[in-house]
C-alpha cells in the first residue's frame, strides 16, 4: 500500500491540510502553526508524511519541509 503524502498550503487567507495530487481540503485552518500540528498527528496516526508550501518570499509555492 502506498504512503499518504499531505500537503500544507495556503489558500485565501486560510492554512489547509489535503493529501497531495488531491483537491478535496480535509481540513482548513486560520493559522500555520494549527495546521502544523494537525498534519503532524494525522500523518503519525496514517503512517504518512507531509509536506509544507511556503507562502510568500523566494520560495514562495515550494515545498519547504517534510
Amino acid at each position: 500500500m502506498a504512503t499518504k503524502v499531505y500537503e500544507v498550503m495556503k489558500k485565501d487567507d486560510r492554512w489547509i491540510v489535503r493529501i497531495k495530487g488531491n483537491t478535496k481540503v480535509i481540513k482548513s485552518f486560520a493559522t500555520k502553526p494549527e495546521a502544523q500540528e494537525y498534519v503532524e498527528a494525522l500523518s503519525e496516526r496514517q503512517d504518512g508524511s507531509y509536506q509544507i508550501r511556503a507562502s510568500k518570499g523566494k520560495n514562495k509555492g515550494r515545498f519547504i519541509q517534510k
